[in-house]
């Protein structure tokens, strides 16, 4: 999970490394890599916490790129973020403003569902319209090199088929699909 609620950016990014790409890089590692970059007082990094908000989508994205997976930042339309979140082959990390600043990384979509993987939740899904009303409109996208395709593609599999399976079951409540 995240340790702080200000670390929203490194947690999503640390999700997206580890379980999708099954890279060796945890959310410390990529806090630290982060705490360069953000124009802040430094007695409050000393203290190990990142200010709230502080963490951009530009932060995240050199992060990234220093370890190696290229990244850009887009603006999408909303009405073509389903339609190209289906098409994807890994997850999008996607800044919600409302109702704080949070990250979340956004996975797949499921019956016009938005299925996300958010550090304070774990995977759930949100309606088209709660989407549309908390997303401000900007993407993260990645190009992980070809060796982690498959371990992406893999756990993509599992999240379609865990949501699936607790849609039948009814029990789509906010749990984690995996222990962290």
């Amino acid at each position: 999970g995240q340790n702080t609620l200000s670390s929203c950016g490194p947690a999503s990014l640390a999700t997206l490394f580890a379980e999708f790409y099954g890279m060796d890089t945890g959310e410390e590692e990529i806090t630290e890599l982060v705490k360069p970059y953000i124009q802040e007082e430094i007695e409050k990094l000393e203290e190990g916490k990142l200010p709230e908000g502080g963490v951009s989508m530009l932060d995240l994205k050199k992060v990234s790129q220093e370890l190696e997976i290229p990244a850009r930042g887009y603006e999408i339309p909303k009405e073509k973020v389903f339609s190209i979140i289906s098409k994807l082959k890994t997850p999008l990390l996607v800044h919600l403003d409302k109702p704080v600043d949070h990250f979340v990384l956004s996975i797949t979509d499921f019956r016009g569902q938005m299925v996300l993987a958010d550090p304070s939740w774990g995977i759930r899904s949100m309606g088209r319209k709660e989407f549309f009303n908390k997303w401000d409109g900007l993407v993260l996208a990645f190009s992980p090199p070809r060796e982690y395709k498959d371990r992406t593609l893999e756990t993509l599999n599992e999240v379609r088929k865990k949501i699936k399976l607790r849609n039948r079951t009814q029990a789509l409540s906010r749990r984690f699909l995996w222990a962290h």
